[in-house]
């Protein structure tokens, strides 16, 4: 226990602090009693204060269910009143810590109970039981766990839950027994949860791979409410199907080729915030499909011959250019280059021995 006193004492064993107040003292008594105000002159049973009782809260954690652009009050009260320091967080990021505000957040404020003035020394402290946390214009992102706690030795903590469901609208009906209109309303709130859309299963989180001809099925499911509308479209390009939209859990794709490749979008819409979009990668492999730019070259003696093949293939192939049957390597005349799926094979310095046939051969393995 501490007893606190605002009278001059002259005991040379007590341990006097100045409490910054003109003849106003204070003196810690580690094993204070009741029976100690006995023996000063005007103390009194209620001059003694408690200060080692355990603290507990008077508030439990809730859940709170709040409509999105309302307000909400999450409650932390404690007894004894005013003997902790009260934090509140969120995950690791400390939003007040005793009355100080931490949070940079302009929607956030502390409230704390009415301040009264101390009989005993005068000084103005806090006699409620704690603080509670304001959060005005809730967000969907706002929604989640927030902690409060009493900053003892064993830190002890409540938890409050806050879901976020939407928008209420109020509607008011007036009327009487007799069907008349009355001279006064009565209201009636009827919530109609409006909860935004979100994503909670897609068929493929990571790149799919299928081989050519196969038939491709991509699912997106989604929750909300209203129920959400799912919408499949592919980035930059339109649907396989020819369209730029289609709605549905589900996409479908028949015999997949190398065009049908690309990243596709599910999106998930209810008109509640914003659309819940996710996205799969489409990867097809195929064998290498190969044309050239130009079945003919007409060039001369001593010029430069560039012969140009378009080869298209997933996974990228090796590559291999031949003269006849010999298979040609990088020298000071022949180089070869490839820049995306274009394959160009130069010939310097062309000399007659350089006129014939060429060939490209293409070699691809397909992963396991």
């Amino acid at each position: 226990m501490i007893a606190v006193l605002s009278k001059i004492l002259t005991d040379k064993a007590l341990k006097w602090h100045r409490n910054n107040r003109a003849k106003c003292f204070r003196f810690h008594l580690r094993t204070a009693k009741f029976q100690n105000a006995q023996n000063y002159p005007g103390l009194t049973d209620q001059d003694i204060l408690q200060e080692g009782k355990p603290a507990t809260f008077v508030t439990p954690g809730q859940t709170y269910r709040i409509a999105t652009g309302s307000t909400v009050v999450l409650p932390c009260r404690v007894t004894p009143a005013g003997a902790y320091v009260l934090a509140w967080k969120r995950g690791i990021a400390v939003l007040t810590a005793g009355p100080v505000k931490v949070t940079p957040d302009k929607r956030v404020r502390l409230l704390q109970s009415p301040v009264s003035t101390s009989s005993l020394t005068g000084i103005p402290e806090l006699s409620g039981e704690g603080y509670s946390l304001e959060l005005k214009d809730v967000r969907p992102q706002d929604a989640g766990d927030y902690v409060c706690q009493i900053g003892t030795m064993e830190p002890r903590e409540i938890t409050h839950t806050l879901e976020i469901l939407g928008e209420d609208m109020l509607f008011v009906f007036e009327f009487d027994e007799t069907r008349q209109v009355p001279p006064f309303g009565e209201q009636c709130r009827i919530s109609i949860v409006r909860v935004p859309p979100r994503i909670h299963y897609v068929s493929h989180s990571g790149p799919l791979e299928v081989l050519q001809g196969a038939t491709v099925k991509m699912e997106c499911r989604a929750s909300g409410n209203p129920v959400p509308t799912v919408a499949w479209t592919r980035k930059n390009n339109v649907l396989p199907s020819g369209e730029r939209s289609v709605s549905g859990l589900s996409l479908v794709i028949q015999h997949a080729d190398r065009h049908s490749a690309g990243q596709y979008q599910c999106s998930a819409d209810n008109g509640v915030g914003q659309p819940d979009t996710r996205h799969i990668t489409l990867n097809v492999l195929y064998g290498p499909e190969v044309e050239t730019e130009r079945s003919t070259v007409h060039t001369g003696i001593g010029l430069e011959a560039q012969l140009v093949c378009i080869v298209h293939a997933e996974p990228s192939p090796q590559v291999l250019w031949f003269k006849d049957t010999a298979q040609l390597g990088t020298t000071e005349q022949h180089a070869a280059h490839a820049r995306g799926n274009r394959y160009t094979l130069v010939i310097r310095n062309v000399t007659s021995a350089d006129f014939g046939n060429y060939r490209l051969e293409t070699s691809l393995l397909f992963p396991t």
